[in-house]
């Protein structure tokens, strides 16, 4: 019976040795980064607002085009991917524009070329401010922005689908540097 009692301890601890490696060293598992993903107030494309300048070129790469204001001491950053950055003199960003052919989207599903109609499920309380936004590409749009929230919708007139989604700080006022 003594070998017995010994083999069950010997076999008792090798697996308690064993489970103790596996409670001590769980898997590391990283999130993806969602890039289709419109977060109002806080992120799009993958891109939080805060973030460094250089982490939105890790995750796209350069952007195609690059313009800088000094009267507001910031730059505005396009990529062909239907992507805008603006970034303070901090180097942080502080507005997201997505436009197409950009496939990012509201937790709702508004996406670029969704109609106003569905828009106003998602955000049912009345923007905070509304009006025509002038012309993009010639065509007339209109813009509605919740502040509260941090996004604005811009639409194209002629059809009230979006055409641009911007997402800012909540309830702070825009910049009016880059406004086409």
């Amino acid at each position: 019976m003594r070998p017995i009692v010994v083999l069950s301890v010997i076999v008792f601890t090798i697996l308690a040795c064993g489970e103790d490696e596996v409670i001590d060293k769980p898997p590391v598992v990283e999130e993806p980064v969602n890039v289709n993903l419109i977060v109002p107030g806080e992120s799009a494309a993958g891109i939080k607002l805060g973030d460094e300048y250089s982490d939105v070129v890790e995750l796209h790469g350069k952007s195609h085009e690059d313009f800088y204001e000094e009267d507001f001491s910031a730059s505005k950053h396009n990529w062909n991917s239907g992507i805008t950055v603006y970034v303070d003199d901090s180097n942080r960003v502080y507005r997201i524009e997505i436009r197409d052919p950009n496939k990012a989207m509201t937790a709702g599903g508004n996406k670029i070329g969704s109609k106003r109609d569905n828009v106003k499920v998602e955000f049912p309380r009345r923007a905070d401010e509304a009006g025509q936004g002038g012309r993009r590409e010639g065509l007339v749009v209109f813009t509605e922005r919740w502040k509260i929230e941090g996004i604005h919708f811009e639409y194209w007139l002629a059809s009230w689908t979006v055409s641009q989604i911007a997402v800012i700080p909540k309830d702070e006022l825009t910049r009016s540097f880059g406004q086409e």
